[in-house]
């Protein structure tokens, strides 16, 4: 398997690596958030 690459400006290449930051970092916390939710329960988890 090949992969293309490209030439990508720096300015680009930082917009990108900061978007996919945030990207993750949101994720972990809507996995960290809903996994709080359903702990916090009185009747324990709903799965």
């Amino acid at each position: 398997m090949k992969l293309v690459r490209t030439r990508q400006n720096t300015l680009m290449w930082i917009v990108d690596v900061l978007l996919t930051l945030l990207a993750w970092g949101g994720l972990i916390w809507l996995l960290a958030r809903g996994i709080s939710a359903m702990l916090e329960t009185h009747g324990g988890p709903r799965i």
